[in-house]
């Protein structure tokens, strides 16, 4: 039997699901002429735009140059089936987090990165929330690829 692919790698500190995204309505336009009655033109819905926050895309350059830091040369295994991963988290401050919220973005990323197809493979997740880092906040990944 083939010995099942592992990685542990050093991440800096997740955003939260509940901060990555963001919502903006399109700037007023002038009043166009329109042609429909009013009735209608009063039910049009205005577009919203959905987008990543600035500081997600940054959290995302960041891990790409860790990883990078830290990997292997050549390319690194994917993990084609169901995995077990272990998160521990070593936040900045003593800030109420919750940190089941951080394993979504982190699963992501992973899925970015390459090291696992999908992140609906996951058999189990281990967050842990662990002591605080002032000067080096971060996230350690175990992943594994899953034994039965």
């Amino acid at each position: 039997m083939n010995q099942p692919i592992k990685y542990q790698i050093t991440l800096p500190f997740p955003r939260s699901v509940n901060q990555i995204w963001r919502v903006a309505r399109p700037p007023a336009q002038k009043a166009l002429q329109s042609k429909q009655p009013p009735l209608l033109e009063a039910l049009r819905k205005p577009r919203r735009y959905v987008y990543r926050d600035a500081s997600y895309v940054a959290w995302i350059k960041r891990s790409d140059a860790a990883w990078m830091a830290q990997k292997a040369p050549g390319r690194p295994a994917c993990i084609e089936g169901k995995f077990d991963i272990r998160i521990t988290l070593y936040p900045s401050n003593r800030k109420r987090r919750d940190p089941d919220n951080c394993a979504k973005v982190i699963l992501d990323w992973l899925v970015r990165a390459e090291l696992i197809r999908d992140d609906s493979l996951c058999h189990s997740v281990l967050t842990t929330l662990d002591e605080v880092r002032p000067d080096t906040s971060c996230c350690v990944v175990e992943l594994e690829e899953y034994q039965p």
